[in-house]
């Protein structure tokens, strides 16, 4: 099928590659491949990364699928990709950023090779270094959670929204939505606030949740978000705090 439109400052119209279909089933099966833990390599091989608006979003495509699109581009661009995809001047500061975090993960690989290292054979360098470092965060993070899940539980009135069974971990990222019997979330957020822990209430953007879940009246639920760098001890002090609000 032929998409007709004028691409700006070309005059061209965009024409869609004959076999757009079958590229797009490809990549969708490799990507549902990754789900199931099979490497990405042979994708990556093929892959090119294209800027979009702002340069910050990144498009995924083969390179022969990217090269036969007419791109939606300012004529001064390359007409090589991925540049063509680019709508003007590069967001660079965002891509300084990009490096600087992936040189971040680098490092807590680094600090972690001896643990994990032995699950990614053939894997070598910064490639190596990254894998672990998402290896050790996930685990850490699947501990903080287990700990602060098993410890709202005993707050009085507490009601966690989402999964909280240990097996379910997996299928979960340690971000809490919770609401306590008797206390709004913006009175907890403030009182944690002023504690020195950071909380969020309301509904997060997700307002069509709350409203299915019937909590947007009554100001939403408080959201406790765990991160890489938060400590057990942590989220021990925000249980602490939460049951000493509940019992005064």
């Amino acid at each position: 099928m032929d998409a007709q439109h004028p691409s700006y400052g070309t005059g061209a119209a965009t024409v869609l590659a004959p076999d757009l279909g079958s590229r797009l089933q490809e990549l969708v099966a490799a990507w549902r491949g990754a789900e199931r833990g099979q490497p990405l390599d042979d994708l990556h091989r093929e892959c090119s990364s294209a800027a979009g608006p702002g340069g910050r979003a990144i498009l995924p495509g083969y390179l022969l699928l990217v090269e036969g699109l007419t791109a939606y581009k300012v004529r001064p661009a390359s007409d090589a990709a991925p540049g063509r995809w680019e709508t003007g001047t590069q967001n660079h500061e965002c891509l300084a950023g990009l490096v600087g975090t992936l040189d971040y993960l680098a490092a807590l690989g680094r600090q972690s090779l001896d643990r994990f290292a032995a699950r990614f054979p053939g894997m070598s360098g910064r490639r190596l270094e990254l894998h672990v470092a998402l290896a050790a965060i996930q685990e850490h993070e699947r501990t903080l959670a287990e700990r602060l899940l098993a410890g709202l539980q005993t707050v009085p009135g507490a009601r966690i929204y989402g999964l909280t069974a240990l097996e379910d971990l997996p299928r979960r990222v340690p971000t809490v939505a919770v609401t306590i019997a008797g206390h709004t979330p913006r009175a907890l957020a403030t009182a944690l606030g002023e504690r020195g822990m950071f909380a969020w209430d309301g509904n997060y953007y997700a307002l069509a949740l709350m409203e299915r879940l019937g909590l947007e009246a009554s100001g939403g639920a408080l959201r406790l978000g765990l991160a890489h760098y938060n400590t057990i001890e942590e989220v021990d002090r925000v249980v602490a705090a939460l049951r000493e609000l509940v019992a005064s």
